[in-house]
């Protein structure tokens, strides 16, 4: 057998870290952050408690690791890699992203809402989040501005508000009907015929 490649390496490398940080939002969704043990984090993960802190300091750093991979999945959503042929191209984008990787991640998603009413109890986190959701804004600003309308500051705020709500009824009420949510979106901002 030859021995692995840089390449498989940093993919091993990965794989683990997202191991380590699912594992870790399932247990802090269920048992909160003070009542979740780094070993019941490597049980969980399935993996050592060395290699839990080979790719994390301690739990604090585990938080800070979980944060910045939801907001990868949110800046992926947001400020994907391709050109759009319009600002509304670009806002049916981001609707139809969200209700896919909400598809996709119920099980995720579930795991974020215990997490995000604790962020406050974290300052770097809080910070992070703070920062990330105006940058966010500020991007979805820019589209309705290109497209018009009168306050595209609140726009944006109400638009970020309407997908906190999405998601926080996906996860609390039983058969929520996200296609209709999805569809009623696409109608909202007539964006059905793109």
């Amino acid at each position: 057998m030859s021995p692995r490649t840089r390449e498989q390496n940093l993919e091993i490398r990965a794989k683990t870290k997202k191991n380590i940080i699912l594992s870790s939002m399932r247990l802090f969704g269920q048992n909160g952050y003070e009542g979740t043990s780094v070993n019941a984090i490597a049980k969980e993960a399935n993996i050592s408690k060395g290699l839990v802190y080979y790719h994390f300091e301690s739990k604090e750093h585990i938080v800070r690791g979980i944060v910045e991979f939801l907001t990868e999945i949110g800046d992926n959503i947001i400020y994907p890699k391709i050109e759009f042929e319009t600002p509304k191209h670009h806002l049916k984008y981001i609707i139809d992203e969200y209700f896919n990787i909400a598809k996709e991640e119920a099980e995720l998603m579930s795991w974020m809402l215990p997490m995000a009413f604790q962020v406050g109890r974290y300052p770097f986190v809080a910070q992070l989040v703070t920062k990330k959701t105006k940058m966010a804004i500020s991007a979805v600003r820019k589209i309705f501005q290109e497209l018009n309308y009168p306050y595209p500051e609140q726009e944006a705020w109400a638009f970020g508000a309407l997908f906190d709500g999405i998601s926080m009824d996906q996860i609390l009420v039983p058969n929520y009907d996200s296609k209709g949510m999805h569809q009623y979106l696409l109608n909202k901002y007539e964006l059905n015929n793109i």
